[in-house]
């Protein structure tokens, strides 16, 4: 009965012990693959970025990273305004959000009269 639960066992053992190596060739031939293309891809975009950049021009590559730093700083100041937003005492928040609220109504008010004179 021992013979056989070893013999079970050891048997298991070797297919799982097979099964591993055949994983891990695999991974191993995948990642290699892998890397050869990154490493093709990275010379191609190498080699493409100098006549990119030469067929755009100066002014215009300057016009893009300002565009792009505008767009980033946009984030960063609404990221920021929020997080202050955030920090605003309770009370100061509802005085802010109650004269929000009544300039809101004068502009209707005032539309409303607006459209009874005409």
């Amino acid at each position: 009965m021992m013979n056989t639960v070893k013999s079970v066992i050891h048997s298991i053992g070797d297919t799982t012990e097979d099964l591993a190596k055949r994983v891990a060739s695999e991974t191993a031939n995948l990642a290699k693959r892998v890397a050869s293309e990154t490493a093709n891809l990275a010379k191609r975009v190498r080699s493409g970025t100098g006549d990119v950049a030469r067929r755009i021009g100066p002014r215009r590559a300057i016009i893009g990273a300002a565009v792009v730093g505008a767009v980033i700083g946009s984030i960063f100041l609404v990221r920021y305004l929020r997080a202050r937003r955030a920090e605003m005492p309770l009370e100061a928040r509802e005085e802010r959000e109650a004269r929000r609220e009544a300039r809101r109504e004068a502009r209707q008010e005032a539309r409303r009269g607006k459209e009874a004179h005409s």
